[in-house]
């Protein structure tokens, strides 16, 4: 996690400062093996991150960040201070399993948080914590794709797929499906042949 310091260099093009002293020197990039700990909601569960690109919410200050181990992590005070993770919910914890990044939105009642892995997109629904409210089969492959797109104006999500479950054959595709994930409300748009990668 980067964060900035105001008032350090002299112009965009020179006066670089050199980026350390966290958190007391301005601006300093955080580095966390988040999938080593134990936090509220999992244990640790050591590996990487391929796929799932952080979501910030910026009225929060916090963020989401995902991993190759189907655990989807929230961290903590991203501008304010320390950037430090506080729990996490296990989204699909089968083997080998990577998400994709998240998208949170806050003004859903109650708020969600969406995530996809390569077959299935998921919901969860925020209260004194996260609970799993529905599930979407949208692809039929192993390769992750880019994060949830949410347009909250309308109701839809849209999920991408590498191989997806329309057939007679499989494509590489884009998916419209309410946020309610109900059975089979899917559209899906066919971009291509399926990916291998």
């Amino acid at each position: 996690v980067t964060t900035w310091g105001a008032n350090q260099g002299t112009n965009a093009t020179s006066g670089a400062v050199a980026i350390g002293g966290c958190p007391t020197v301005g601006s300093c990039d955080f580095a966390i093996d988040y999938t080593s700990s134990a936090y509220s909601g999992c244990t640790a569960t050591p590996n990487i991150n391929t796929n799932s690109e952080i979501y910030v919410d910026y009225g929060s200050d916090s963020a989401y960040l995902g991993a190759d181990n189907g655990i989807l992590y929230h961290i903590k005070t991203i501008f304010t201070g320390a950037p430090t993770f506080d729990y996490c919910i296990p989204v699909n914890t089968t083997a080998g399993t990577a998400l994709s990044g998240a998208v949170y939105d806050p003004v859903m009642s109650p708020a969600e948080v969406f995530i996809a892995d390569s077959k299935k997109l998921y919901a969860f629904t925020f209260s004194a914590g996260f609970t799993l409210k529905a599930t979407y089969t949208y692809g039929n492959g192993t390769l992750t794709g880019p994060g949830p797109v949410l347009d909250a104006f309308n109701n839809f999500i849209y999920v991408f797929s590498a191989k997806d479950t329309e057939a007679p054959t499989n494509k590489t595709s884009v998916t419209q499906i309410p946020t309610s994930l109900a059975a089979g409300s899917g559209v899906a748009v066919p971009l291509g042949p399926a990916s291998t990668n």
